[in-house]
């Protein structure tokens, strides 16, 4: 294999790894959002509770992915 592949594979492979922690860490962070509002709102119908989780989640594996990839480039 050669060198250049060998970067690419060790930026691909840290990048899907960041994504990952960053999809479980963006989940937990919409979770706790979640858990706030609920907790602050008085009415049942508030739209941004059950986007908070969904949006943590994408939020999270995205930058994930950017660190990891920056991370992997780092890397020699």
């Amino acid at each position: 294999m050669s060198k250049k592949t060998t970067l690419l594979v060790n930026v691909i492979s840290k990048s899907l790894v960041a994504a990952v922690i960053g999809l479980l860490a963006g989940l937990a962070l919409g979770l706790v959002i979640w858990a706030i509002t609920l907790l602050i709102s008085s009415s049942l119908e508030m739209p941004p509770r059950e986007m908070a989780a969904f949006l943590g989640m994408a939020f999270g594996a995205l930058i994930g992915a950017i660190f990891g990839g920056i991370a992997g480039l780092k890397d020699k």
